[in-house]
C-alpha cells in the first residue's frame, strides 16, 4: 500500500504566468520569471526542496562565471572542448552551447535575486580532468 502525503497547503484555483514543476533547478526558472515581472508558482511533490540540486549540496559547474578567478578560468572555449569530450553525442550539441552561452548570466541572476553567496571550490576538480579541456583545479562553485 502506498502512503499518500497530506497536502501541505490547502488547494485552490489560481492563474499564473508560469507553473514550475519541481523545486530543484526549476527555482532558477521561477526566479528569472519573477525578475521579469511574471507571476509564478512552484509545485513540488514532496515536503522537501529537491531534486539533484539538494543531492549536490548546491554545487554547480558553470564555466565563465564571475565567481571563478581569472587565472583559473581559461574561458568558455576550453569548457566547450571538455563538454564535447565528456558528453559526446549523448545530448544535442545545441544544449551544451546554450548552457555555455547563458551560464554566466544565470549566475549573475542568482546573485541579484537571492541572498546566496557563491565561491569557487578550488581543488574540486572537474569530474574527468584527464579529458580534453578538463581542469584539475576545477570549475565547481
Amino acid at each position: 500500500m502506498v502512503k499518500k502525503m497530506p497536502p501541505l497547503v490547502p488547494a485552490h484555483d489560481t492563474i499564473v504566468d508560469l507553473l514550475v514543476i519541481g523545486s530543484g533547478t526549476g527555482m532558477s526558472a521561477a526566479l528569472a520569471a519573477h525578475e521579469l515581472g511574471l507571476s509564478v508558482v512552484i509545485a513540488e511533490k514532496t515536503a522537501y526542496v529537491g531534486g539533484s540540486t539538494a543531492r549536490s549540496g548546491g554545487a554547480f559547474w558553470i564555466p565563465g562565471s564571475s565567481i571563478l578567478p581569472e587565472p583559473h578560468e581559461p574561458g568558455v572555449a576550453e569548457a566547450a572542448t571538455y563538454l564535447g569530450a565528456v558528453v559526446g553525442d549523448s545530448a544535442p550539441a545545441e544544449r551544451g552551447t546554450a548552457f555555455l552561452d547563458h551560464g554566466a548570466d544565470t549566475v549573475a541572476m542568482l546573485q541579484r535575486t537571492t541572498p546566496m553567496r557563491f565561491f569557487w571550490a578550488e581543488g574540486y576538480s572537474d569530474y574527468h580532468p584527464e579529458k580534453p579541456g578538463g581542469r584539475a583545479a576545477g570549475r565547481t562553485c
